[in-house]
């Protein structure tokens, strides 16, 4: 983690809503035998989000077997763990690196944590409503969104049957958001230029630039190519409307 506070991400809604993109989260807890993890998708509970005091209900589900849950507790408050676009950024991509060599490797990440009290809800309607929940938030925009009721609800109930509500009321988080912001522009486009030239063989790379590409300089050549390109389309057009002018004037007689 890189602690720095030129890295930190501390908005609460920028938190919210860097959990509401990526979902899927590892819930770490301590146990008398140790630590247990899962990872697990989470949605952001309706109406429990409150910016005042900085909390939020973070909701999944798991499998009853799952010895996360069948194992007692040592403590209520455990850990989720969202990450976002990763990956490796090369020192070949900064120009700065020709200029004093003083530029190393290094992994360009976000990723926020959140402590909460964890608890578990069997409650057949709950659990109905926690999946159904989950999956509204993934189909509504599709043509023709999925809905569970659109199952048997013979089947449904098996599986529902099957699995328990993970609720875990987030009392603190911490953000980081490094992206090369500390980095001098041309090296920040440097990098996203190799980043895009990686992407069709490295998805993670694709993605990196994704988020690196809205602050950084890239589309301030094209801009600056489109306006000489004006200035030269309306001299040739003044131009022409000289010529014109010129060939419509009546000839003197010789």
């Amino acid at each position: 983690m890189a602690y720095f506070a030129k890295y930190r991400l501390d908005d609460f809604d920028d938190q919210v809503d860097f959990i509401k993109k990526q979902q899927f989260g590892c819930l770490i807890s301590q146990h008398e035998q140790g630590m247990l993890s899962t990872s697990l998708p989470f949605f952001v509970e309706e109406g429990s989000v409150s910016a005042d005091q900085k909390t939020l209900t973070l909701v999944a589900h798991m499998s009853t077997i799952n010895p996360q849950y069948k194992t007692p507790l040592a403590r209520e408050e455990v850990l989720l763990v969202f990450t976002g676009p990763n990956t490796y950024i090369a020192p070949v991509w900064s120009p700065s690196k020709k200029v004093d060599h003083k530029v190393v490797p290094t992994w360009n990440y976000g990723t926020v944590q959140a402590y909460g009290i964890i608890s578990y809800d069997t409650e057949k309607d709950h659990k109905r409503q926690a999946v159904s929940a989950l999956t509204n938030a993934n189909e509504k925009d599709r043509a023709e969104p999925w809905k569970v009721s659109d199952a048997p609800a013979a089947y449904t109930n098996i599986l529902l049957d099957a699995i328990v509500v993970v609720r875990v009321r987030v009392t603190r988080m911490l953000g980081i958001h490094k992206y090369s912001q500390d980095k001098p522009e041309s090296d920040r486009q440097g990098i996203v230029e190799g980043l895009q030239e990686e992407g069709s063989q490295c998805p993670r790379a694709k993605a990196v630039a994704e988020v690196m590409r809205p602050s950084s300089q890239m589309e301030k050549p094209p801009q600056r190519t489109t306006s000489l390109n004006l200035v030269v389309m309306l001299s040739v057009c003044v131009c022409l409307i000289a010529w014109f002018s010129f060939l419509s004037l009546p000839k003197r007689a010789a």
